[in-house]
């Protein structure tokens, strides 16, 4: 059998792993990244240089869902309550 070497997870999997590894029981909950953004010339050669963006991904958060707009993207909203109820105890 062959070693796996990737892992693929959904965010809502993602989600509910954090709410879990942080023992939160109440509320709902969505995955957030804290983002970078730099800009410069960049290209693989001189004469192939453009204005670039890069966007770096710094860090993964747990935010609170409570507006009413957010609320509605359901299939990215995660109840820590229904979480901690799979949990084993």
């Amino acid at each position: 059998m062959a070693e796996a070497t990737e892992y693929a997870f959904e965010l809502r999997e993602v989600t509910e792993a954090l709410i879990a590894h942080q023992g939160i029981t109440t509320g709902k909950w969505m995955l957030s990244f804290e983002m970078g953004l730099a800009g410069g010339i960049s290209g693989p050669t001189e004469s192939d240089s453009r204005p670039s963006a890069i966007v770096q991904i710094r860090s993964l958060k747990l935010a609170a869902a409570k507006d009413e707009a957010v609320l509605k993207l359901g299939h990215l909203i995660v109840d820590a309550a229904e979480v901690a109820q799979r949990q084993p105890k």
